[in-house]
Protein backbone atom coordinates (compact mmCIF):
# COMPACT_ATOMS: atom_id res chain seq x y z
CA UNK A 1 0.00 0.00 0.00
CA UNK A 2 2.96 2.32 1.04
CA UNK A 3 4.29 1.83 -2.87
CA UNK A 4 1.12 2.53 -4.32
CA UNK A 5 0.62 5.62 -2.09
CA UNK A 6 3.69 6.52 -3.45
CA UNK A 7 3.07 6.17 -7.18
CA UNK A 8 0.34 7.79 -6.94
CA UNK A 9 2.01 10.79 -5.46
CA UNK A 10 4.67 10.77 -8.34
CA UNK A 11 1.83 10.65 -10.67
CA UNK A 12 0.00 13.46 -9.72
CA UNK A 13 2.62 15.96 -9.39
CA UNK A 14 4.08 14.53 -12.79
CA UNK A 15 1.06 15.24 -14.58
CA UNK A 16 0.36 18.48 -12.81
CA UNK A 17 4.16 19.70 -13.92
CA UNK A 18 3.45 18.55 -17.78
CA UNK A 19 0.05 20.86 -17.43
CA UNK A 20 2.14 23.50 -16.55
CA UNK A 21 0.76 24.13 -12.78
CA UNK A 22 3.29 25.83 -10.68
CA UNK A 23 1.39 25.54 -7.61
CA UNK A 24 -0.41 22.04 -6.00
CA UNK A 25 -0.96 20.81 -2.76
CA UNK A 26 -1.44 16.96 -1.57
CA UNK A 27 -3.23 15.61 0.99
CA UNK A 28 -2.83 12.37 2.33
CA UNK A 29 -3.98 10.20 5.68
CA UNK A 30 -0.93 8.25 5.85
CA UNK A 31 1.55 10.48 7.63
CA UNK A 32 4.69 7.66 6.70
CA UNK A 33 4.30 8.51 2.92
CA UNK A 34 3.70 12.39 3.67
CA UNK A 35 7.33 12.38 5.46
CA UNK A 36 9.39 10.20 3.37
CA UNK A 37 7.58 12.27 0.24
CA UNK A 38 9.15 15.11 1.77
CA UNK A 39 12.55 14.18 3.01
CA UNK A 40 11.46 14.14 7.01
CA UNK A 41 11.81 10.34 6.99
CA UNK A 42 14.27 8.41 5.71
CA UNK A 43 12.46 5.59 5.32
CA UNK A 44 12.97 4.40 1.58
CA UNK A 45 15.19 6.99 1.16
CA UNK A 46 17.44 5.31 -1.39
CA UNK A 47 14.25 4.45 -3.28
CA UNK A 48 13.69 4.91 -6.90
CA UNK A 49 10.11 6.15 -6.50
CA UNK A 50 11.03 8.25 -3.85
CA UNK A 51 13.94 10.15 -5.37
CA UNK A 52 12.12 11.01 -8.51
CA UNK A 53 9.01 12.41 -6.05
CA UNK A 54 11.89 14.26 -4.54
CA UNK A 55 13.11 15.58 -7.47
CA UNK A 56 9.58 16.87 -8.81
CA UNK A 57 9.36 18.39 -5.73
CA UNK A 58 12.69 20.78 -6.57
CA UNK A 59 11.51 22.11 -9.34
CA UNK A 60 10.68 25.77 -9.55
CA UNK A 61 6.85 25.54 -8.17
CA UNK A 62 5.38 26.05 -4.87
CA UNK A 63 3.87 22.38 -3.35
CA UNK A 64 2.66 20.72 -0.66
CA UNK A 65 2.22 17.16 0.76
CA UNK A 66 0.04 17.83 4.01
CA UNK A 67 -0.87 15.45 6.31
CA UNK A 68 -4.96 15.26 7.09
CA UNK A 69 -6.64 12.59 9.89
CA UNK A 70 -8.01 10.01 7.82
CA UNK A 71 -11.40 10.63 8.90
CA UNK A 72 -11.70 14.26 7.45
CA UNK A 73 -11.87 12.98 4.05
CA UNK A 74 -14.46 10.96 3.92
CA UNK A 75 -15.70 11.56 0.02
CA UNK A 76 -12.32 10.14 -1.10
CA UNK A 77 -12.92 7.12 0.99
CA UNK A 78 -16.13 6.46 0.38
CA UNK A 79 -15.62 6.87 -3.37
CA UNK A 80 -12.25 4.54 -2.97
CA UNK A 81 -14.46 1.80 -1.84
CA UNK A 82 -17.03 2.12 -4.48
CA UNK A 83 -14.67 1.66 -7.30
CA UNK A 84 -12.70 -0.76 -5.16
CA UNK A 85 -11.74 -3.90 -8.42
CA UNK A 86 -13.59 -1.54 -10.82
CA UNK A 87 -11.64 -1.03 -13.83
CA UNK A 88 -10.47 2.93 -14.03
CA UNK A 89 -12.92 4.81 -16.31
CA UNK A 90 -15.13 7.67 -16.27
CA UNK A 91 -18.45 7.30 -14.47
CA UNK A 92 -21.62 9.03 -14.64
CA UNK A 93 -24.26 9.43 -11.83
CA UNK A 94 -27.70 11.63 -12.53
CA UNK A 95 -27.56 11.57 -9.18
CA UNK A 96 -25.28 11.27 -5.96
CA UNK A 97 -25.65 7.84 -4.21
CA UNK A 98 -26.66 8.22 0.11
CA UNK A 99 -23.66 7.10 0.64
CA UNK A 100 -21.53 10.12 -0.70
CA UNK A 101 -23.59 13.02 -0.08
CA UNK A 102 -23.34 11.38 3.87
CA UNK A 103 -19.55 11.23 3.77
CA UNK A 104 -19.57 15.00 1.76
CA UNK A 105 -22.04 16.47 4.80
CA UNK A 106 -19.35 14.51 7.19
CA UNK A 107 -16.58 16.05 5.35
CA UNK A 108 -17.95 19.78 5.22
CA UNK A 109 -18.64 19.72 8.97
CA UNK A 110 -15.26 19.06 10.17
CA UNK A 111 -13.84 22.17 7.87
CA UNK A 112 -12.37 24.46 10.59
Amino acid sequence: MLIAELWTINNVFSHALRLGYRRAELETNNVKVARMATGKSRTLSNHALVIAIRLLLAFDWKIMICHICGTVNEVTNSLTWICHGTPIRGFHYDELSVEIVAAMLKDMSSIV
